[in-house]
């Protein structure tokens, strides 16, 4: 049967895709692991360099982020984001590098998007308990409507594929107009001219519209978590 067919196996599940996802994870672990190390001996009064600046932003950004959307509950879910944010800024923008970016397959976007899906639905049990969160499905706010359930429920299943879809639809298209562009280019007399045009084609495509979608599936990743928070915790002290 299909699922035991290694061959099928290979070209799915062991995808150029995948395997540079697992690539790009295991040299971030390892930058993290050396960045941390550096961070752990320098002196916290002497003045920080520009990555460390860097970095203290994006983590700024980061927590303010997921106080004003989670409130509370923030400090549990900042590390996730900033993780997540990390990764598909490096993986959407792989396409610089000459490499197929993970993101361009929707195995590797399915996954981030059921990530956000289960996490959405273990913080709505946990913040506002098993009754209220059943109820909310019936209308986010009192009075209660039960026939929008079944609408309600169908929305809620179709939140990780909606999100896998943009990130990858995103990803895939800008992929495919750099190659459109390139063959259109290298055909005419000056095909030449392709070595000076498609880097800025590349800024656009790969690192100006990666990084937009970086943000735009950690934005709405966290204000997805947030809708299932209990209002009386989004009040942060």
């Amino acid at each position: 049967m299909l699922w035991f067919n290694f061959d099928v196996y290979l070209k799915y599940a062991w995808s150029p895709q995948i395997r540079n996802s697992l690539i790009i994870i295991g040299i971030l672990i390892i930058f993290t692991i050396i960045f941390g190390h550096y961070l752990g001996k320098k002196d916290p009064n002497a003045k920080p360099s520009k990555i460390q600046l860097i970095f203290e932003e994006i983590v700024k950004l980061i927590n303010t982020l997921c106080k004003l959307t989670i409130g509370k509950r923030w400090r549990g879910y900042a590390p996730y984001f900033l993780a997540i944010v990390i990764y598909l800024l490096v993986a959407n923008t792989a396409g610089i590098w000459a490499i197929d970016a993970p993101t361009s397959s929707w195995n590797v976007t399915l996954g981030l998007g059921l990530i956000t899906f289960f996490m959405v639905h273990y913080t709505g049990l946990r913040s506002l308990g098993i009754k209220k969160y059943l109820k909310s499905y019936t209308d986010p706010l009192p009075p209660y409507i039960p026939f929008l359930a079944p609408e309600n429920v169908l929305t809620a299943f179709m939140l990780p594929f909606s999100l896998s879809l943009r990130l990858f639809g995103n990803i895939m298209s800008g992929a495919v107009m750099s190659i459109l562009i390139y063959g259109l280019i290298s055909q005419q007399p000056w095909g030449w001219a392709a070595l000076i045009i498609m880097p800025f084609f590349h800024m656009i495509f790969d690192l100006f519209f990666g990084a937009i979608q970086a943000v735009v599936f950690t934005l709405l990743s966290c204000v997805f978590i947030g809708q299932k928070v209990d209002e009386e915790e989004l009040i942060v002290e």
